[in-house]
């Protein structure tokens, strides 16, 4: 269900890839647990996919979430807390708060470089992020 969302969001799909993603999230909190690192993937698509829809008070609210969980859960070294970074970073920077955005694209670019190396996708995500919010910024006046 998780990956059929995943397809439906990708497909432009998003009244179905929210039903699938917040049907497959549901039943890995009542199978696996909040806490399960399956269920902080279901997580982290679903906020995808509101983001994706223009929720964006939503999907920064569960961004937030599935960071600090992932967090407690996988310690302080983990590709998937990068994830999280990186995708909550986004989401404040769609909010206009960009200097919240790039600290934290700035904290997930060096993660990001310690767990996966500075050419990991995962870091290019983080520079493209941090180039992007700099960018806002210059173009506000900041």
């Amino acid at each position: 269900m998780n990956n059929l969302g995943k397809v439906y969001r990708r497909l432009g799909d998003l009244d179905a890839a929210y039903e699938m993603s917040s049907r497959a999230l549901r039943i890995g909190v009542e199978v696996e647990g909040e806490e399960d690192p399956s269920t902080l993937l279901r997580m982290n698509n679903l906020a995808e996919v509101l983001r994706a829809q223009g929720n964006i008070e939503e999907s920064r609210k569960l961004h937030e979430k599935t960071l600090g969980l992932r967090r407690k859960v996988l310690g302080g070294k983990h590709p998937d807390i990068v994830v999280s970074m990186n995708n909550l970073a986004r989401v404040a920077r769609l909010q206009g708060d960009r200097e919240f955005a790039l600290e934290l694209y700035k904290e997930s670019l060096a993660l990001a470089e310690r767990v996966a190396g500075d050419q990991h996708p995962l870091a290019a995500a983080a520079r493209r992020g941090i180039q992007e919010s700099a960018a806002a910024g210059q173009e506000s006046g900041e």
